[in-house]
């Protein structure tokens, strides 16, 4: 079942562009060639790439064929879209708050009896001797 599902989604995705889905046109690509080797059968199939593929559009009596060919003509037929179905939409409300920002009245300050480390400490700068 997963094999079939995941190839279900590959053929999905890879006809949904267009030139993947220019492979359906070839037996009318090997029909055409047939065609013109039995008009004339000198014509190879480098003269056919050439002629309906490298010279332009040419306006010859077999032009509505030749635009049935793979590559010879954009069509926009399909378009690839993906839905969703929500059942249920839950809102989600969210409320502002009433102050963006909260004051600090307490400012720092010094203290007096603050006794800094650092008097105590063994690695202290030499002192000046008088």
């Amino acid at each position: 079942m997963k094999k079939f599902i995941s190839i279900l989604f590959i053929s999905v995705y890879l006809f949904s562009f267009q030139e993947f889905r220019q492979v359906f046109k070839l037996p009318n690509l090997v029909e055409h060639i047939v065609k013109h080797r039995i008009e004339n059968g000198e014509f190879s199939l480098v003269n056919f790439l050439n002629h309906h593929y490298f010279s332009g559009n040419v306006m010859d009596n077999d032009y509505a064929q030749d635009q049935k060919l793979p590559f010879k003509q954009i069509d926009f037929t399909q378009f690839s879209t993906i839905v969703f179905v929500v059942e249920s939409l839950n809102v989600l409300k969210i409320e502002t708050p009433k102050r963006l920002f909260i004051e600090n009245k307490n400012f720092f300050i010094y203290k007096n009896d603050f006794i800094s480390e650092f008097h105590y400490s063994i690695f202290q700068p030499p002192e000046i001797l008088m």
